[in-house]
């Protein structure tokens, strides 16, 4: 192994067996630095009696594998090796911390999502609330009305008759009143949830179906055109 004639032979066998390039694979600076080190010393024993050293070419592959060990063995280059990996251990940590700020994004959008919806529905149900109320105090005030009518009934009857009249007219107006709340009511409630199930944007949306998420939405999402429809048992995607 330290001549180099005899290494070239064994090189030339070992070339047919694919076991030594795998290995090669794995030690080929070293191989290199092996091979250039014994062509070097076999280069000086031929010439060394007929030229001086500086004009020896394996003088120079001596002084190569010297210089190339003394910068893998210096303090300066282990500590850019580890500056590297530092780098990128610092790039791996902010590359998480994106996806974990990304998380969050879309977290905080869905909630925002979900807590407007809830105040939609929470109006509509103190408006038709409120025609209610306001259904039942006319009707309380008719009530009223009608009773003093006929205390007074005895002595004029044409007054009766006239404010039968006026009393009917309130409760059919109040009875007005109240659909017209709860249809005004219903159409603010359906317009609410078709304006939510409608892509009113200018771009195609990401539609998520109920029980998945956005990461196991594989086979279980789809892409809404604007002015769609949201499909049934389906979400908005919020990004």
């Amino acid at each position: 192994m330290l001549d180099y004639a005899n290494f070239n032979n064994k090189l030339n066998s070992w070339k047919r067996k694919p076991i030594f390039w795998i290995i090669l694979l794995f030690i080929w600076p070293l191989f290199l630095l092996w091979w250039l080190g014994l062509w070097s010393i076999n280069d000086i024993k031929k010439k060394r009696s007929h030229a001086p050293w500086y004009k020896i070419k394996g003088t120079y592959g001596l002084i190569f594998i010297a210089l190339f060990l003394l910068i893998e063995a210096s303090p300066n280059h282990s500590s850019s090796n580890s500056n590297q990996t530092s780098s990128e251990i610092s790039s791996s940590s902010t590359s998480e911390n994106s996806e974990a700020s990304q998380s969050k994004s879309i977290s905080i959008a869905a909630e925002t999502s979900s807590r407007a919806e809830v105040a939609s529905i929470e109006a509509a149900s103190s408006s038709q609330a409120k025609a209610r109320s306001d259904a039942e105090k006319s009707s309380s005030e008719s009530a009223a009305l009608s009773s003093s009518i006929s205390a007074s009934s005895a002595s004029n009857s044409e007054s009766i008759v006239q404010s039968s009249r006026i009393a009917a007219s309130q409760a059919q107006a109040s009875s007005e009143a109240t659909q017209q709340a709860n249809t005004d009511t219903s159409t603010v409630t359906t317009q609410t949830a078709d304006s939510n199930n409608i892509n009113s944007t200018d771009r195609y949306k990401w539609a998520i179906q109920d029980g998945f998420t956005w990461e196991t939405r594989k086979g279980h999402s789809t892409r809404i055109a604007p002015g769609k429809a949201l499909p049934v048992d389906y979400h908005w995607q919020v990004q």
